[in-house]
């Protein structure tokens, strides 16, 4: 998927985006912006790289390199 919206509607939802290589988090819906390592994103969005911390809604979640399942 090229984008998934995660948070909470009417309190705040940002989009994540797969652009080219990069990951990036946009503010969708919201009264504060969420933060990346306790800084606040702005409308125009950021580059997430691994390790960070994406608050949104008052959930943290950080940012890891997936790891491939096996199929058994």
């Amino acid at each position: 998927k090229d984008e998934t919206l995660i948070g909470r509607t009417g309190v705040q939802v940002v989009a994540v985006r797969r652009i080219q290589q990069e990951v990036h988090v946009v503010p969708v819906e919201g009264a504060t912006p969420p933060s990346v390592n306790g800084v606040r994103v702005l409308p125009e969005g950021q580059s997430l790289a691994l390790g960070d911390i994406l608050e949104i809604a008052g959930t943290k979640l950080e940012v890891i390199v997936p790891t491939k399942r096996s199929s058994g």
